[in-house]
């Protein structure tokens, strides 16, 4: 009874329950789709590993306590959005009490709870300050003008002396600022806020608790105040007294604020993690609130938008106190990707803990206040050690730093610019000493900003960093090196207020540190002065130095940046390659792990190889495609994602639309409204309906007692296709996510990956792969190179290795594709046939199983759409092995069967076929049983697929009628039999191809026709095929050794795979077998690798048998290759048939002949000559002819 408890509560322990919450719902409910949840809360209490809880849309204002709860890496626990539908998080209330007249235009009411930021349809509205600043106008900014200058010579730690300047003056401001709060940036770096203790009215002077005495500077004094009522005197302002709980407000135009949408802050949080693990929340709105965990490892937080994330509660008269902001505390292998942070009062996000990752996220309009922060203060930090910050796109910055990544970090491919108005100092990438050991900062673009670009900051002690493939422009310094043995190489610099790459002579000195491969305007060892005057130190050459060479290098890219102003910019413009005839070119130096893979003679100067990848950094998704309703209690019709199918033979297709996504958000019941061409075809939330070929418009309008809304779906139904492709496009982000399966892992196997493609677009695409792309970014990938090549690379994170196939590819034909990764022998790039190898028998161990990401067609992964492939794809089949030349040649033409050789090894297999929804079906299980990899289609479409196979019998060949012959049946050989072509063999030996019998119901006379396809190869590339017909009443037929090394000689081949059929005819019928194609594999490499069987002259032998009937056989040698013409005469000379028209290369050959003319028809018995002509030889011989 024990046991069968346990075994009870193993399996409820290991069924994933699904939740649905809605705002409509109620927690009496199931929690099924169709009696949901209320709350998140209550969905969340009742979670355990590998549950999943559905938000259905709308606006939720929840604080969500999670503590203690546990998934695990293959069962997260995930709470993400139903299908796409919006859903919001929202941390304000709605501020409906009467608004009366205060005075003037500033109007007030009374409310019940503390709020400490205010919104007007969505946008912030200002705290009243002084001296004024707005966001509207960007002067929030503008430090220099729109704050107040303090006296840095006359004022001291605890007191300001006011420095006037234009129209912003203490004295004259007529208010006495006792009792406001200060935001004083007295640290050059540092910002605090402090009450103002004493002033009075005409003081140029106030006193305030001094600041950490090791934080003040004596220069860069810059401040403002807020927290007084006198401060509020212009529109958009807004003022709380939190002890009257008065609330004062400015409307925007002067609006009567009793008209307007005003919503005010009261939580900082939704989700509060603590002592919890494998967590995920996805597809998430956060509006003026964001997500805080603690002690919790192996966090996700995925496509999800934080607007207005966190707020000083300044106004509630807090002070000397850090926000409450987006926060990781003591939590390691945390990813936070693909999510969107604007308009924050507060650092961006900090973490800490070590391993973790903020990967293709958007940073903007970060820290108006930048005060009261820890550390340097930045936009960014991250805590512990070996984190990453990669892909990410940050711009509009008040902090002196822009990302602090912690130790051992890599900060890679960011597109970074527009920092640091607030604070004097700091870098966009600031590593401090003991952060610089180990760290990597590689792949970014840093520009338009004051600050420093990449930066190894402190006092000379840093040691051991490197930074690589940075290009830097219109900024202060691009990259500023304290300490010593740092790395510096191939970064590309221009347009720089300084120098642009700084290895600075004191502070360290910069002993060791090597210098190589830069291309720069400026490069020296001071921050100004010429290298002249200040050498590089340490280690410096192969560089391209405009104080030695002249001139500037933006003038050797083929399109560098040339706006006059940063609002211009725009990265799809760029490219930082060299010109052609550049002297960036091949003037590097090889570094190892630096420079790998790179193209000509030597590496080239700078960032970007010419004819390598034009690689772009930042996100690669659309930033406005995270945006919310305006109108945050909006009725909101959804009609569902736009549809594309493909109807059935007949020309119809079923649909369904759904409305369920369209939701109230206060509960109010909804009815339903769809219309096509202005006519009403359902009032249910969903129905199906049928339609032919074309593109159709629905509407639907949903409606409560007093609000209606729409929503359109376009529904596209495509003719009906056999046989079907993919067509993926770049601006669209098209991909297939086949998830992260182990089979689609190289792990410590042997891998094989063949598709079909077909592709006109330029630049680099990813075509297929789960990472890859970068030595210590593990996995693999497979893409179309800047030059029309193929390359793939392989990568276990700390080892890599890629080839390149020299077939241009991207002229809009059909190419197929097999890469086969044989550790313990080489890796094999075939494009068409033709392979490319690289012995990578030192890479036995590598171990490419990313679980992180999944097996991605058409982009680099779910999370970065960089490089999107744009074309056609078909046939995608991954092996657990390598397989050889010869199977690859013989199947990629051929669909596959249970007959392939390796059929055991497959571990995926998409046809594409499926003409409709959301999936593409993983065929594998079809042949094994197991195995099912289902890739989630987004946006790719299908087509129809024309790719050339290899097929012995045409569709006009095949003619079935109502009472046609049974299929006949391939009996012997068996399948992949495989001979080997000798010397001693090539005229003795035959196969017997057999078939067995077939029956007609009309008892019509049955013929056979065998058809023999000879896919020939020599080597690696695959050279042509050539087909044989015969037809027949026998269920055999023979053919001998020396057919096939006479297919091998007509095309020079040495191997070839022979691909044979059988079709029964009866009449007007013709039925195919029931079970070929067979291959036999023949192996022709004995007969010409050995130079001893090459004849030392030409000669023709006597044919034998002779006499003969009906065939004989006729043998010659070429101890050269020649121009070889044989040919039949009758006694009277005239011409029976020629036998050989072509050139031959060196060996023993032979021809068969059948005693036929060269029309085929049979000739009499009697007395023939064979003549051969090979360059100047030239001999007769006769034979004889028997009936």
């Amino acid at each position: 009874m024990i046991l069968y408890l346990v075994l009870i509560i193993s399996v409820s322990l290991l069924s994933a329950t699904d939740y649905y919450v809605s705002p409509n719902g109620s927690d009496e409910n199931s929690g099924t789709i169709g009696a949901p949840f209320q709350t998140i809360q209550h969905a969340a209490d009742l979670m355990q590993s590998g549950d999943n809880c559905y938000l259905r849309g709308g606006t939720y204002h929840e604080e969500i306590q999670i503590n203690n709860l546990h998934g695990t890496s293959s069962d997260p626990i995930t709470f993400t959005n139903y299908q796409d539908e919006p859903v919001i998080l929202d941390g304000t209330i709605p501020i409906t009490s009467a608004w009366t007249v205060h005075d003037g235009n500033i109007y007030k009411t009374t409310l019940t709870e503390d709020i400490w930021q205010l919104f007007v349809d969505g946008e912030e509205m200002v705290m009243a300050r002084w001296p004024n600043a707005g966001f509207v106008d960007g002067s929030i900014w503008d430090q220099e003008q729109h704050w107040a200058h303090g006296d840095e010579d006359n004022g001291s730690n605890g007191v300001m002396v006011d420095d006037p300047h234009d129209d912003v003056n203490l004295a004259n401001s007529g208010i006495d600022m006792t009792g406001a709060i200060g935001i004083l940036n007295v640290g050059s770096f540092k910002t605090w806020t402090r009450f103002v203790n004493s002033h009075g009215v005409g003081n140029s002077t106030f006193t305030y608790d001094p600041v950490p005495e090791s934080g003040y500077r004596t220069k860069h004094h810059y401040y403002f105040l807020e927290k007084k009522l006198e401060f509020l005197d212009q529109e958009g302002e807004w003022f709380f007294d939190h002890e009257t709980n008065e609330l004062y407000f400015w409307p925007p135009g002067n609006a009567d604020p009793n008209n307007l949408n005003i919503r005010g802050k009261v939580q900082s949080y939704s989700f509060q993690i603590e002592n919890s693990d494998y967590i995920e929340l996805k597809g998430l709105h956060f509006f003026a609130s964001t997500f805080k965990m603690d002690n919790s490892d192996y966090m996700v937080v995925d496509s999800s938008n934080f607007l207005y994330p966190s707020c000083y509660k300044r106004m509630l008269g807090v002070v000397d106190t850090e926000p409450e902001m987006t926060l990781i505390t003591g939590s390691s292998n945390c990813t936070v990707s693909r999510c969107a942070f604007r308009y924050t009062d507060g650092s961006a996000i900090e973490t800490y803990g070590g391993n973790n990752t903020i990967e293709n996220c958007y940073f903007y309009h970060i820290d108006y206040t930048v005060t009261d922060l820890s550390s340097v203060m930045t936009t960014i930090r991250m805590g512990g050690s070996t984190n990453v910050f990669r892909q990410n796109t940050l711009h509009r910055t008040g902090a002196s730093s822009g990302i602090n990544p912690g130790d051992l970090s890599i900060v890679e491919y960011n597109d970074m610019y527009d920092t640091g108005y607030l604070q004097s100092d700091g870098a966009i990438v600031h590593l401090m000493e003991g952060q610089q050991p180990g760290s990597e900062t590689r792949y970014n673009w840093l520009h338009d900003s004051p600050k420093y670009g990449v930066r190894f900051d402190g006092d000379g002690d840093g040691t051991q960093g490197l930074m690589h493939h940075n290009v830097s422009w219109n900024i202060k310094t691009g990259h500023m090196v304290k300490g010593h043995h740092h790395y510096v190489y191939n970064n590309t610099s221009f347009d720089t207020e300084q120098n642009g790459i700084v290895i600075l002579i004191d502070l360290g000195g910069n002993e060791g540190t090597i210098t190589r491969n830069n291309a720069a305007d400026k490069i020296a060892g001071h921050r100004q002065d010429s290298s002249q005057d200040y050498p590089v130190p340490g280690i410096y050459d192969h560089n391209w130095n405009g104080y030695e060479t002249g001139g500037d290098v933006k003038d050797l890219l083929i399109s560098a940046p040339a706006y006059e102003n940063f609002e211009d910019y725009n990265p799809d413009e760029y490219d930082f390659r060299p010109k052609p005839d550049s002297a960036l070119i091949d003037a590097g130096i090889h570094v190892e792990g630096i420079t790998d893979g790179y193209i000509g003679n030597a590496p080239d100067l700078g960032a970007y190889e010419y004819g390598g990848e034009n690689w772009t950094p930042g996100v690669t998704w659309d930033v406005s495609s995270y945006q919310l309703p305006p109108d945050l209690g909006a009725l909101v019709a959804n009609a569902g994602n736009d549809i594309v199918t493909m109807s059935d033979e007949d020309g119809s297709a079923t649909v369904t639309l759904d409305g369920s996504g369209s939701y109230d958000p206060n509960g109010d019941a909804l009815t339903y409204s769809w219309t096509l061409d202005g006519t009403v075809v359902s009032t249910d939330v969903s129905f199906n309906y049928d339609l032919n070929v074309g593109v159709f418009t629905f509407t639907l309008t949903v409606s409560n007692s007093e609000l209606t809304a729409s929503d359109d779906v376009v529904v596209t139904v495509n003719e009906y296709v056999a046989n079907s492709a993919f067509s993926f496009t770049a601006t669209n982000e098209d991909y297939v996510d086949c998830g992260n399966d182990p089979e689609l892992q190289l792990g410590t196997h042997d891998l094989t990956i063949e598709f079909w493609f077909k592709s006109s677009a330029g630049g680099v695409k990813r075509i297929v792969g789960n990472g890859g792309t970068t030595t210590s970014d593990d996995g693999y990938s497979i893409w179309i190179l800047g030059n029309g090549k193929i390359r793939a690379s392989f990568s276990d994170g700390t080892t890599s290795e890629a080839k390149q196939n020299e077939t241009v590819v991207n002229d809009g034909n059909w190419h197929h594709c097999a890469v086969v990764f044989d550790r313990d022998d080489v890796l094999w790039v075939c494009v068409d046939g033709t392979c490319a190898t690289k012995p990578i028998d030192t890479l036995s161990d590598l171990n490419c199983d990313n679980t992180n990401d999944t097996f991605v067609l058409g982009r680099k992964s779910t999370t970065n759409s960089a490089q999107s492939y744009t074309g056609s794809l078909d046939e995608v089949r991954i092996w657990n092995t390598a397989l050889d030349t010869s199977t690859v040649f013989a199947w990629q033409g051929q669909e596959l069967t249970s007959l392939h050789p390796n059929i055991s090894n497959l571990q995926a297999y998409y046809k594409f076929n499926e003409n409709s929804g959301s999936t593409a079906n993983d065929l594998t299980a079809d042949y094994l049983g197991n195995y099912e990899s289902d890739g989630t289609i987004t946006g790719a479409e299908w087509v129809a697929s024309d790719i050339p196979n290899f097929t012995l019998y045409d569709d006009e060949d095949l003619q079935e009628g109502g009472s046609a012959p049974s299929a006949p049946s391939l009996t012997s050989p068996s399948d992949s039999l495989a001979i080997s072509l000798t010397f001693e063999n090539l005229y003795t030996d035959s196969v017997v191809f057999v078939w067995e019998s077939s029956a007609d119901p009309d008892s019509d006379a049955v013929m056979y026709r065998a058809k023999f396809g000879h896919i020939v190869y020599s080597g690696e590339t695959l050279l042509d095929t050539v087909k044989h017909d015969s037809t027949m009443a026998e269920t055999s037929i023979v053919v001998f050794y020396e057919d096939f090394n006479e297919d091998l000689n007509d095309l020079g081949g040495d191997n070839s795979v022979l691909k044979w059929n059988v079709a029964a005819i009866a009449g007007s019928d013709t039925v195919l077998s029931d079970n070929g194609p067979r291959f036999v594999l023949v192996d022709g490499t004995s007969l010409s690798v050995d130079e001893e069987f090459i004849p030392t002259e030409f000669a023709l032998h006597q044919n034998y048998p002779n006499p003969f009937n009906p065939v004989t056989t006729l043998n010659y040698g070429l101890p050269e290759q020649s121009m070889v013409v044989m040919t039949v005469y009758d006694l009277m000379g005239r011409e029976v048939t020629p036998l050989v028209n072509q050139v031959q290369k060196a060996g023993y050959h032979t021809i068969r002949w059948n005693g036929t003319d060269q029309s085929g028809q049979v000739v009499s018995a009697g007395l023939y000559i064979y003549r051969i002509t090979a360059g100047d030889y030239s001999v007769a011989r006769k034979m004889i002819l028997l009936k």
